[in-house]
């Protein structure tokens, strides 16, 4: 249990991120996670995307001629700020390459309870949770004020978000 996703954010750069880390996101991307990963010196490596969101079949070829990202963060549903929703075949491909690749996949995940037509979309912690960091919150569901957020990864990592979390709280 996290003080919203925000938290969460900072307790992911505390954990994962230095001076020597990248991590792999969308174009554009949450300005709230590049303001809590700043803090630790993170660069990025970006990906562009379409409507459908990340654009999955270009990360082999960035991979292969930047710095090699330790994360790869996502938000697969209603992305803020593009408002994209990407589908299962580009989920499924991401989680083939975050294999291939050794990346943690950061799944950030404010609005997907927010959906109100067409199915669900399975989560990447579900299709990789071996290698998957979700990360909800309440303040976009329940309340604005109500600053709940949680994390699902795991069971090692978790045990280390706890440590951290000590720390902060």
């Amino acid at each position: 249990i996290t003080n919203g996703s925000q938290q969460a954010l900072d307790l992911i750069g505390k954990l994962f991120i230095d001076a020597d880390s990248c991590v792999m996101t969308s174009e554009p991307t949450y300005l709230g996670a590049l303001q809590a990963w700043n803090v630790y010196q993170a660069c990025y490596v970006t990906v562009p995307q379409d409507e459908d969101g990340i654009l999955v079949d270009q990360i082999p070829a960035i991979l292969a001629r930047t710095k090699k990202p330790r994360l790869l963060y996502v938000l697969p549903n209603f992305h803020n700020p593009a408002g994209t929703t990407i589908p299962l075949e580009r989920r499924l491909r991401l989680v083939e390459i975050a294999r291939e690749h050794d990346l943690v996949l950061i799944e950030d995940d404010p609005y997907g309870e927010l959906r109100y037509e067409g199915e669900e979309i399975t989560h990447f912690y579900r299709l990789a949770p071996e290698r998957t960091i979700y990360l909800s919150t309440f303040s976009k569901t329940l309340a604005p004020g109500f600053r709940i957020g949680w994390v699902t990864a795991p069971k090692a990592i978790i045990q280390k978000f706890v440590q951290a979390k000590q720390g902060s709280d």
